[in-house]
C-alpha cells in the first residue's frame, strides 16, 4: 500500500475540493472515472492523492494544471518559454501561478529575481535543495515547511504579482549527487521519484498553475518534477540538435508514466526562436506527423533584443516587459492554447454537478440521502 501521506479520505477530497463530503460521495456513485479506493477502511474508503488531484482538473478546475518544460538540449528556449508563460498566466490571466526551477543552471530563477535578489533568496538557503536535503536527512536539524521557502510575487512586472517562485541553486548539482548515492533501504521510506510530489503535496494545491523548468536530462531530478506534471511542453528550436531527443522524451515520459500508474500527458511540441522563412515548420512536422507528442499551433518567433532583465522599477505590464512585438503576442497565444486545453469549457466534457447543501445533521446521513436521491 502507498504511504499514508499519499492517501487521503472523503474528508480531505472535499477540502481539496472546497465542496461537502455529499458532494464527493455523488461523485463516486456518479462518475465511472473517479478514481478507485486504494483501500477500504472501517473509517472509510481512502484514495491516493495524486489520482484525485488529476480527476479534479480534468472534471472541475479546481486544482493546479503542472506543465513541465523539457528539452535535452540547453539553448532552445526552455527559459524565455517557462518566464513567459508563468507572467502572462499570471498578468494577463489573473491566475495564481507558482514557477519552480529544477534547474542547477538557474536561468529561469535569474530571470525572473535578477541576481541580486536570488543571492540573497540563495545566501537563505530558500531554494528547493532544501525541500530534497530534509528529505534525505530528516534526522540532522528539524525539517522547513515547503511554504516558507517560496518566494513570492517573484515577477517584475507589477500585473504579474500572483507568480511566486520556488528556485533553484548552483548547488543542487552537489545535492543531486548525494540523492543518487542514497542507498533505497527500508530505512529510506521515500519512493526517489516522489520526493517532491510528497514534499509539495500540500503547496502545489494553492495555485492554479504551476511551471516546472526540468533539467535536460531525465535524470531523478526531472523524473520527480515530471511526476509533479499535468502534462509537458517540448520547446523545439530550427536547431537540428533541438529535436534530436525528442522520441527519447516521448519513450522515457511514457514509460515512467506507466510506471507509476499516472498519466503525464504530452501538451505538444513548440516551435520556438523560429525566424522568416525557417524550414523548421514543414520539414519537422511531416517527419513527426505521427508522433505521439504532437504539435502546438504557437509559434515563437526569433527575438533580437533580449528580454529585459529586472530592475528597480518593476515594469507595470507584461507587453512592457515583452515589448509590442510579435514575442508578446505568441506567448499571450500559448498561454490561451495551453488552457483551452487545460481547462474545462462548455464545450468539453460537463463537470460533476455539486449536489443541494447537506441538511443539518450527520454528515453520513446526508450523504445517503444524496446518493439516494441524486441524477441517475
Amino acid at each position: 500500500m502507498a504511504q499514508s501521506e499519499d492517501l487521503i479520505g472523503i474528508f480531505e477530497i472535499a477540502e481539496m475540493a472546497g465542496v461537502t463530503r455529499a458532494a464527493v460521495a455523488n461523485w463516486r456513485n456518479r462518475f465511472r472515472d473517479f478514481p478507485e479506493p486504494a483501500a477500504e477502511l472501517r473509517s472509510g474508503p481512502v484514495f491516493h492523492r495524486a489520482q484525485v488531484r488529476r480527476w479534479l482538473g480534468k472534471r472541475r478546475g479546481g486544482v493546479a494544471r503542472v506543465i513541465a518544460l523539457t528539452n535535452l538540449k540547453r539553448g532552445v528556449g526552455t527559459t524565455t518559454t517557462a518566464v513567459g508563460l508563468a507572467e502572462v498566466l499570471a498578468g494577463d490571466f489573473r491566475k495564481k501561478v507558482l514557477v519552480i526551477d529544477l534547474d542547477p543552471q538557474c536561468d529561469t530563477s535569474l530571470r525572473l529575481l535578477g541576481p541580486e535578489r536570488w543571492r540573497k533568496v540563495h545566501d537563505k538557503g530558500r531554494t528547493v535543495a532544501r525541500v530534497i536535503e530534509d528529505a534525505l536527512d530528516r534526522s540532522a536539524r528539524k525539517p522547513i515547511k515547503p511554504e516558507s521557502l517560496i518566494v513570492r510575487g517573484a515577477s517584475p512586472v507589477a500585473d504579474a504579482r500572483s507568480l511566486d517562485l520556488l528556485p533553484s541553486t548552483l548547488d543542487l548539482d552537489d545535492v543531486l549527487r548525494r540523492w543518487e548515492r542514497t542507498p533505497a533501504g527500508p530505512d529510506y521510506r521515500i519512493e526517489p521519484t516522489a520526493v517532491l510530489a510528497r514534499a509539495l503535496a500540500g503547496v502545489i494545491d494553492e495555485y492554479e498553475y504551476v511551471i516546472v523548468d526540468l533539467p535536460p536530462d531525465l535524470g531523478l531530478l526531472a523524473l520527480n518534477g515530471l511526476r509533479l506534471a499535468t502534462g509537458f511542453v517540448v520547446p523545439v528550436s530550427p536547431d537540428e540538435m533541438s529535436s534530436f531527443g525528442v522520441g527519447r522524451i516521448a519513450r522515457g515520459v511514457g514509460t515512467f508514466s506507466a510506471e507509476i500508474g499516472e498519466t503525464i500527458r504530452p501538451l505538444g511540441l513548440l516551435q520556438v526562436r523560429v525566424g522568416e522563412g525557417d524550414p523548421l515548420p514543414s520539414k519537422r512536422r511531416r517527419r513527426w506527423r505521427k508522433d505521439p507528442i504532437g504539435w502546438l499551433e504557437t509559434v515563437v518567433p526569433e527575438h533580437g533584443e533580449p528580454i529585459p532583465a529586472p530592475r528597480k522599477e518593476p515594469f507595470d505590464t507584461c507587453q512592457e516587459r515583452y515589448g509590442d512585438g510579435d514575442l508578446y503576442q505568441a506567448i499571450l497565444n500559448l498561454a490561451e492554447e495551453l488552457r483551452t486545453d487545460l481547462e474545462p469549457t462548455s464545450k468539453q466534457e460537463e463537470p460533476p454537478e455539486e449536489p443541494p447543501e447537506e441538511p443539518p445533521g450527520d454528515d453520513d446521513a446526508g450523504a445517503d440521502e444524496v446518493l439516494e436521491h441524486g441524477d441517475d
